[in-house]
């Protein structure tokens, strides 16, 4: 879905232009259908690029093209091509890193069985005055962020730092006791010291383990907290948002970042502090081998720092499987979720064969990068392992040199021996670390996406009005959704919907009324033109307030895993009973809900009962009209509905709609004949405007509409 302007930011990184991946997702339009080659061209001019972009042969790319370039791969995807050289073709794919291709494979994935391929050619525009935006956004490093994450728990933090100081004075005690024993005691045959000794060890591995419980019990404690907290800020920042952010992102993506909020709570509750205690353990075992020999001391730190080369010369390929991995386990996730939602199509449709097909294909993806992650994992650790045992070796045979050269004791020695075996853990969670620490970056970097976009409601939103004095004037309005090259779905509209009264929106699918509607609603901002409120553009006003005024039937609205009472109050915690059945009856719902044996109580939704299609449409009829608004968008409310059912409801509606201001989206004749003033839109403007009798008359486009319905014969 990110290809696009993934690839736009590996181009930047090459020509060492800073960008963010979340920047670049916004200029290019990117929807959850990812984002065409035009608003990737655009994007790339926003940035300081000069771009162009055509269908060329490869001969073309040969001839000294400027490198790199962007490649439509696979009529479905985006590369980075970045040279050819003897033959060979170097990309840089953003799902699996970068691979040379022969000219064969090159050809194959770029024209397909054609001769030519889509390629954007960019280089920098040196008179070019961009200067990143997100610079200023991201303002402090990760680090730093993470640290905000611990400040509200400091007592706690602070209180674990004393007790993983206490354990390492406890552990640097440990290997002086093996070599007092030793030499104390067993090369001098005291049995008293030995047994003294080993009292205290008891004492020792005893506080220990202690310690350890507690500081264990800490982390428990940290970690839960830390999850609540961090899961919370999320939530209430995806809350915020606009509703437009939500038609870039699917729920599997959506579902994988509050993942990523899982793997940062475990690594600032647990990975951290394990790293922590490892760096004291490190220093304060170090320090004692320094007192013992300096030449230990430099072997064991050489030996050490070959791990580390050895350990970062994977990091970059690790990090390239680790977003391979997010988008794999989005796609999964999103399989699943159709799955299992759609398992009564797939069954009438003999489906599951295809199904089980294209299940079995992800599988071999999801096996492919577990193998090549496994592959990397183990030369990894083989590498380390083998210098460790190295490191061993080579200790071992000094300190046998020296014993029994007589420059330092066997006691000693055995110390040592306990000291570098006791360290090979703590060094692997120091490597382990750093793997977490990119593994946490990445996720922190996706979820700084969503917490660095605009909320809704900023400081500088104004509050509504109490009440219209007047109504909705729309000013030569233009709309077009996310995309540079995307058509206009709402052109010129000039409306005036009166307060008080009922404007009906009718026109073929397809004709822009559902989008004139969120644009009322404040779901989108316009291209062109604007929505006054009482002569206030409403951009300005507060959305949540606004709103608050406003009773909404959609076309796809939601039915929640909670009761009857509960979907009808929505944002009330004390429901009002009464006011629930006042908006059952007037939604012709009443009398299923006594039949219930739980009444209003009833479970709806995954966890209770599943309603037809017509009792969701009076649910959400019934939940708009609870909330009592002095404002009604109707959007196809009614079209579910047999006709006596429709009518019931309409005449009840006719009463309680008096002195609101309503817009009604419809079809049916007998739900729009009776407003004031009817608009006709076709192709995203307006065609007709009058009331029934003044457009039945005139019989033009509202005609040719309603002819074949019952009342006009």
């Amino acid at each position: 879905m990110d290809c696009g302007p993934a690839c736009l930011k590996m181009i930047s990184e090459y020509y060492q232009i800073t960008t963010s991946i979340s920047e670049l997702r916004e200029l290019c339009n990117t929807s959850r259908l990812g984002s065409n080659i035009g608003d990737i061209m655009y994007g790339a001019e926003q940035v300081g690029f000069k771009a162009l972009v055509f269908k060329t042969t490869i001969d073309y790319l040969k001839e000294k093209q400027p490198f790199p370039c962007i490649i439509h791969w696979r009529k479905n995807h985006y590369v980075v091509l970045y040279q050819i050289k003897n033959g060979k073709y170097t990309i840089g794919d953003p799902a699996y890193g970068f691979a040379v291709l022969s000219e064969k494979e090159f050809t194959e994935g770029w024209a397909g069985n054609g001769e030519k391929g889509i390629a954007l050619f960019v280089e920098p525009d040196l008179e070019s005055d961009y200067i990143t935006k997100t610079a200023g956004a991201e303002g402090k490093s990760i680090g730093w962020q993470f640290v905000d994450f611990l400040r509200p728990h400091v007592k706690q933090i602070g209180f674990l730092l004393l007790v993983i100081m206490i354990a390492s004075a406890i552990s640097m005690l440990i290997p002086r006791t093996i070599e007092y024993m030793t030499d104390k005691g067993v090369e001098k045959k005291n049995i008293n010291i030995i047994w003294k000794v080993l009292l205290f060890q008891f004492v020792l591995f005893g506080s220990l383990t202690f310690t350890n419980y507690i500081r264990s019990l800490i982390q428990a404690k940290l970690s839960t907290k830390l999850s609540i907290g961090i899961i919370s800020d999320f939530l209430v920042k995806l809350l915020m948002l606009p509703i437009s952010f939500f038609d870039t992102k699917n729920h599997a993506d959506i579902y994988q970042r509050i993942d990523d909020h899982s793997r940062i709570e475990t690594f600032l509750s647990t990975k951290l502090v394990s790293f922590i205690f490892s760096i004291s353990l490190l220093v304060v075992y170090i320090l004692q081998m320094f007192f013992f020999d300096k030449y230990i001391v430099i072997s064991f730190l050489l030996f050490t720092a070959l791990s580390f080369v050895w350990f970062f010369l994977f990091m970059e390929r690790r990090r390239k499987l680790d977003y391979r991995r997010f988008g794999l386990a989005i796609e999964e996730r999103h399989y699943l979720n159709d799955l299992i939602s759609g398992m009564t199509e797939i069954k009438l449709n003999n489906a599951q064969s295809g199904r089980v097909d294209s299940w079995q294909e992800l599988q071999h993806k999801l096996y492919d990068f577990k193998l090549s992650n496994l592959k990397l994992s183990q030369l990894q650790q083989n590498g380390i392992n083998t210098v460790n045992q190295l490191k061993s070796i080579f200790i071992t045979f000094l300190c046998s040199y020296w014993v029994i050269n007589g420059t330092i004791t066997f006691g000693v020695m055995l110390s040592i021996g306990y000291i570098v075996g006791q360290l090979t853990l703590p060094i692997q969670d120091i490597m382990n670390f750093f793997h977490d620490y990119q593994d946490a970056k990445t996720s922190f970097e996706r979820l700084n996406e969503i917490q660095l976009k605009t909320n809704e409601n900023d400081q500088g939103k104004i509050s509504f009005p109490g009440e219209l004095n007047r109504g909705f004037d729309v000013n030569n309005l233009s709309f077009k959704y996310a995309g540079i090259h995307n058509p206009y779905v709402l052109r010129g509209i000039d409306l005036f919907i009166p307060k008080g009264k009922i404007t009906a929106i009718v026109g073929t699918s397809g004709s822009g009324k559902t989008t004139l509607m969120k644009l009322l609603l404040s779901f989108y901002q316009p291209q062109d033109g604007a929505i006054l409120i009482d002569d206030i553009n409403l951009q300005t006003i507060n959305t949540d307030e606004f709103r608050s005024q406003c009773g909404v039937v959609m076309q796809d609205g939601y039915i929640y895993s909670s009761s009857i009472a509960q979907n009808i109050a929505m944002s009330e915690k004390n429901v009002d009973i009464e006011r629930v059945y006042q908006a059952l009856k007037i939604a012709c719902l009443d009398e299923f809900v006594a039949s219930l044996p739980q009444k209003h109580n009833t479970a709806l939704g995954s966890t209770g009962v599943d309603l037809s299609g017509g009792q969701k449409q009076r649910l959400f009829i019934a939940r708009a009209v609870y909330k009592n608004p002095q404002i009604i968008f109707f959007d196809e409310a009614t079209n579910a509905l047999d006709s006596n059912n429709e009518r019931a409801i309409m005449d009840n509606l006719e009463h309680f709609f008096i002195g609101k201001t309503v817009l009604v989206i419809a079809h049916r004749l007998s739900t729009v004949k009776n407003a004031a003033q009817i608009v006709v839109l076709e192709n995203g403007e307006i065609v007709e405007l009058g009331s029934h009798a003044e457009l039945t008359r005139t019989r033009g486009k509202y005609y040719e509409l309603v002819k074949n319905q019952l009342e006009l014969g």
